[in-house]
C-alpha cells in the first residue's frame, strides 16, 4: 500500500495475493487455515521488504512500468514516487 493515498482502508498496489474467504467452524477446522494464511503472509512481507528496501526503489518500480490507458492512479503513484526522490522531470513527465 502506497502510503501516500489518504483512504480509510488497506489497499493491495503491488502482486496482491488473493485467497478466499474460510468459514470458521471449529477451532480445529480453522487453526491449521489461520497458520498458514500466517505463514503465507510472513513469506509475501519478506518478498515486499527485500523487492522495495527504500524509496528510490519503489520510485524505480513505478516509474518504470509502462503507462496503462485509464490507469490514472499508475501515473499519479510514479510522480509522487518521482517526487519524493527529488526527480522534478519525472515527477511531471507522469503527472502530465
Amino acid at each position: 500500500m502506497w502510503l501516500w493515498h489518504d483512504v480509510d482502508h488497506l489497499a493491495f498496489h503491488v502482486d496482491a495475493v488473493r485467497v478466499s474467504p474460510e468459514p470458521f467452524r471449529t477451532e480445529d477446522q480453522f487453526t491449521p487455515l489461520a497458520l498458514e494464511l500466517s505463514r503465507r503472509a510472513a513469506v509475501n512481507v519478506t518478498a515486499l521488504r527485500e523487492r522495495f528496501p527504500a524509496l528510490p526503489d519503489v520510485a524505480r518500480y513505478l516509474t518504470s512500468r509502462p503507462v496503462r490507458r485509464g490507469f490514472l492512479w499508475d501515473c499519479f503513484d510514479a510522480g509522487i514516487a518521482a517526487a519524493l526522490v527529488e526527480d522534478p522531470d519525472t515527477a511531471r513527465d507522469h503527472f502530465e
